[in-house]
């Protein structure tokens, strides 16, 4: 059903909304992706165990939104603090070439407040530097704990 609402529904919305407001249109959906971030980060929290790994906890956030609006792909690199996850196929692709902000801006925006809700005390890097909607061959998130304990401001 999401995945249906979000190709029928949300992405022409986003579309029109950038087209007429521009940036007070990515403003208004940077803020509401944020709040559902926010509320998956936190929900999450709660079927953690403590002293659990961060970034396991956060790829499992990635995993599951993914999952909602049919993305696919997998981990591909993985270390202490790190991970790296490749996307290879995408239905809404093609349709996002006409707002490619999408991923980079809003799928970081997301994945920023669900973090900062999962784990307010750790600071993290996610970047989305890679994505189908822009031309590349797959898409590319990465994220990293930041050892320093700085708290992640959206980069």
């Amino acid at each position: 059903m999401l995945n249906w609402s979000f190709r029928a529904i949300l992405i022409p919305m986003m579309k029109a909304s950038v087209r007429l407001a521009g940036d007070d249109a990515w403003r208004f959906w940077d803020g509401l992706i944020s709040r559902s971030g926010s509320l998956v980060g936190k929900l999450k929290r709660f079927r953690v165990p403590p002293g659990s790994d961060p970034i396991g906890g956060m790829m499992s956030i990635v995993d599951w939104a993914d999952g909602l609006i049919s993305v696919q792909g997998k981990w591909i690199e993985r270390g202490p603090g790190w991970a790296v996850k490749e996307i290879t196929s995408c239905p809404h692709a093609e349709r996002l070439k006409a707002i490619p902000q999408f991923c980079t801006r809003l799928g970081v925006a997301m994945g920023v407040a669900a973090f900062n809700a999962y784990a307010p005390d750790i600071g993290f890097q996610y970047e989305i530097p890679c994505t189908l909607s822009k031309g590349d061959p797959v898409c590319k998130y990465t994220l990293e704990v930041d050892r320093s304990g700085q708290q992640n401001e959206r980069t």
